[in-house]
């Protein structure tokens, strides 16, 4: 991890990578971590979670983790240093399958007007050619 850029690449695949983890895994995450007054996992034990998964998906992680909690070593603190999303995450997760969605939209309507357009053209070469041989 060189520059800036790189870690901010870093932190979008990590938490991309977590948001995914937890999509997946989110039953017995819930299940088995401990609740706060509100249902949800408590957060210091969810962020204890997301630093072992997101330091398994990049080994990477070892040698900055390491400084980072020498500065800090609350849970909370490095997750948010790490850009990771660990508060409504199944927000997270629906806004994410939406915006897939919208974009999946744009792409099959950008497809179906190419087509249309691919058919209007052949249309058009139709009508010059018959012009043409009149």
């Amino acid at each position: 991890m060189g520059t800036m850029m790189d870690f901010e690449e870093v932190k979008k695949k990590l938490n991309d990578q977590w948001l995914d983890y937890y999509e997946i895994n989110q039953s017995w995450i819930k299940k088995t971590l401990p609740k706060n007054q509100n249902g949800y996992p408590e957060q210091k034990q969810l962020c204890y979670l997301v630093l072992g998964i997101v330091s398994a998906f990049e080994p990477k992680l070892k040698d900055p983790l390491t400084y980072f909690t020498e500065l800090n070593s609350d849970p909370e603190a490095l997750v948010k240093v790490l850009g990771i999303e660990t508060l409504a995450i199944d927000n997270k997760i629906q806004e994410r399958k939406q915006k897939i969605a919208s974009s999946t939209k744009r792409i099959q309507g950008d497809s179906k007007y190419a087509e249309a357009s691919k058919h209007l053209d052949e249309i058009r070469q139709s009508i010059n050619e018959e012009e043409n041989s009149s």
